[in-house]
């Protein structure tokens, strides 16, 4: 059984995001330095929201994931590194940590989005929504935003998200 997290904080949720995607689009730097992770969490492109983050606030942020066993650190040649725990903490398949990172670095997104951004991230194989979605009482439905042409989907707890429900009878989740 996986044990209970608390919800996370937006900085912690990025910094997860960045550790899984580094880790899969240059795996030559990974485990990452403070500074490389810095950069990451405040980078301008593929994020939502943009962040701008110090160097003192993602090691704060590492110590608390520690703490979770979600971060794990190792010594480089002159500097420590950090790597993410995932898969082991939450044991879910790889394909999952891929949408959950998607979804950490981007926010709510439509199922196509979700294909189309996760997809560098788990390269070599689709991957499969139906055996990765969360139960029915972690899954909000975000109401349409004006402009969109599709609803968008979290995950609740640590994702932000929209902040209200919306029924959603296709799938059966309130």
């Amino acid at each position: 059984m996986t044990p209970k997290l608390p919800e996370l904080s937006l900085l912690e949720t990025r910094v997860l995001g960045v550790l899984v995607e580094k880790q899969r689009t240059v795996p030559d730097t990974y485990p990452l330095t403070l500074n490389a992770l810095a950069a990451g969490c405040g980078q301008k492109t593929s994020r939502d929201p943009v962040m701008s983050v110090t160097d003192v606030e993602v090691r704060v942020t590492v110590d608390r994931l520690r703490s979770l066993s979600l971060v794990v650190e190792s010594s480089g040649e002159r500097v420590m590194r950090y790597a993410h725990n995932i898969e082991r903490v939450l044991d879910v398949p790889s394909q999952a940590v891929a949408l959950l990172a998607t979804l950490m670095l981007r926010g709510p997104q439509t199922v196509g989005e979700l294909r189309i951004n996760s997809d560098r991230l788990h390269s070599g194989r689709a991957c499969r929504l139906e055996r990765v979605r969360a139960p029915p009482r972690r899954r909000i439905r975000c109401a349409q935003a004006p402009g969109r042409d599709a609803a968008r989907r979290t995950r609740r707890q640590g994702l932000g998200g929209c902040g209200r429900r919306v029924p959603d009878a296709a799938n059966g989740v309130n």
